[in-house]
């Protein structure tokens, strides 16, 4: 099971567009052996500080080990298929 967290910042298109393209690539490329977790670090500041998270968005790989993150722009298939199977 992979499991991820992507952060955030507001409601926004961009933020919009951020979700809609991640959960299309993780679908895509992990079928229903995925979890998701959305945080918002304007409503959950504290999460991100805690995470080490300073920059959106961020596309954290939780499990499996080894962690690894991506930060910025999510829009390249190239750099979210790194997170997954390098």
């Amino acid at each position: 099971m992979y499991e991820f967290k992507l952060y955030i910042a507001g409601q926004t298109p961009q933020s919009n567009s951020t979700i809609e393209g991640v959960t299309w690539f993780l679908r895509n490329s992990c079928g229903d052996k995925h979890v998701l977790n959305i945080v918002d670090i304007l409503q959950n500041p504290s999460q991100a500080i805690d995470d080490g998270v300073f920059v959106t968005p961020t596309l954290v790989k939780i499990e499996p080990k080894p962690e690894r993150r991506i930060v910025g722009s999510l829009e390249a298939t190239g750099r979210l298929s790194n997170l997954l199977f390098d």
